[in-house]
């Protein structure tokens, strides 16, 4: 609970952010890793912290995770983001993030300029429906 604890000290110092190590950059380098879920964790890539002051952040790299994971069976993301699709504690972001989203008729949808974009704070289950419409609900 305390960020400031010893045991964040690494975490900090690795991906910028206390609590678990969960930025894939943190041990895998900034490489863009596509739409693969074949890693040690079998899990996808997760897009690069927001640093930002809880806004749009403008410089975060959009992952081709982000933009293409409408190509991977949808069936692998029932174990994290429910069978809904409206997300659980396992899809729950551990630092705020900036993702492209498709419709700016949703809520915190934005067009920059350089693409549509969300900010995502730290602590949001990431279902479907915060940038698209669901389609494994």
């Amino acid at each position: 609970a305390n960020p400031d604890a010893n045991d964040n000290v690494a975490a900090k110092q690795l991906q910028g952010h206390s609590g678990t190590i969960v930025a894939c950059s943190t041990c895998h380098g900034n490489a863009d890793l596509g739409t693969k879920q074949e890693g040690p964790h079998g899990m996808h890539q997760v897009s690069e912290v927001s640093n930002n002051n809880g806004q749009i952040d403008p410089n975060v790299p959009i992952t081709t995770w982000n933009k293409d994971h409408k190509r991977v069976n949808g069936t692998s993301c029932r174990a994290c983001h429910g069978n809904d699709g409206l997300g659980t504690v396992l899809s729950e972001t551990h630092a705020d993030r900036t993702f492209e989203c498709k419709d700016t008729k949703r809520p915190g949808c934005v067009d920059t300029g350089n693409g549509k974009r969300i900010f995502v704070p730290k602590g949001t289950e990431i279902s479907c429906e915060l940038c698209h419409g669901n389609e494994i609900k």
